[in-house]
């Protein structure tokens, strides 16, 4: 009898074996499986995390998840966020996804010129349950100092610590290259130069020409500044349009706009700042993105009948 209970025993022992060493190490995902979403939170015991787990069918056996974590001595390994785990994974790379920070983060990238609703609505799409209204409130007046940047945030980041995270970024490149404090004349000019020209050579050099512009009480007549206003391309913008009653209107109000009209990147920041001196007061961008210049009005005319045409 005792021979039966023991050999019982081991048979028992072989099966629950088998199927630890299968759930935790030889599963692998189906190529149809989609991924589901599993929030942990602060101080979830691994038990807890186990019985989401099961809940969420990402494992059979929640006992077996936490054997696995006492064995391996992960279990403060395992990370607070919401994970992006798909069905059919051994409990090894759950374990291994649970315990990187990563993937319990969204990496968002914003380019260089993006305005705060074009930046909003790259947010919106990288997370499900963004709040729109509260990025209006604190983004009201912050056009310009949202810096542009690849960022990775937690998935459950809140809109503050998301822009707050945005100023620090701007303030940190800035002391980086030797700033202690920027303007807002200077983000101003920046964002312009940011949407008319491409490189940083040729920015500086119409950051220049824009300030010739200015001593001699000339409107900056960029287009930019329009379009930010009414959504238009410089090629799509009509008679009317340059005649639009607005303070972002330069080519009917002299000198800058009230406000940036985009983020800027640290070239063009740095174009506003250390401006190229010229002679230069009319420039023009070409369709394959060449910038070319011109000191008098009929040089200027003569380019955009040559590049333009």
């Amino acid at each position: 009898m005792m021979k039966k209970l023991f050999l019982l025993f081991f048979v028992c022992l072989a099966v629950v074996g088998s199927a630890f060493v299968h759930d935790v190490f030889l599963m692998a995902p189906k190529p149809d499986a989609k991924p589901v979403e599993v929030v942990i939170t602060q101080g979830d015991s691994v038990s807890t995390i186990g019985s989401r787990l099961e809940k969420a069918d990402l494992v059979a056996h929640p006992l077996f998840f936490k054997w696995f974590v006492r064995l391996t001595q992960t279990q403060t390994k395992l990370q607070a966020g919401t994970f992006s785990l798909t069905p059919g994974t051994s409990i090894a790379a759950l374990v291994l996804l649970l315990s990187d920070v990563q993937s319990s983060e969204v990496q968002v990238t914003i380019p260089e010129g993006f305005t705060k609703d074009q930046i909003k609505t790259k947010l919106v799409a990288a997370f499900p349950t963004f709040d729109v209204a509260e990025w209006e409130a604190q983004t009201k007046n912050l056009e310009g100092y949202l810096f542009p940047d690849t960022y990775r945030f937690a998935k459950d980041a809140s809109v503050k610590e998301i822009v707050e995270k945005m100023r620090i970024t701007l303030d940190r490149r800035l002391l980086e290259n030797g700033i202690a404090e920027i303007s807002v004349d200077t983000l101003i000019m920046a964002s312009i130069l940011e949407k008319e020209v491409q490189t940083p050579e040729d920015m500086k050099r119409v950051a220049g020409l824009l300030i010739n512009r200015m001593q001699i009480g000339m409107p900056l007549q960029v287009d930019s500044t329009l379009t930010y206003i009414n959504q238009k391309t410089s090629a799509t913008l009509t008679v009317a349009d340059l005649k639009m009653d607005s303070l972002y209107n330069t080519y009917t109000n002299r000198g800058l706009p009230p406000g940036p009209i985009c983020n800027p990147g640290m070239n063009a920041i740095l174009a506003a700042l250390h401006p190229t001196d010229s002679e230069y007061f009319y420039f023009l961008t070409t369709k394959d993105g060449k910038t070319v210049y011109a000191k008098t009005h009929a040089e200027h005319v003569v380019n955009k009948q040559r590049y333009l045409r």
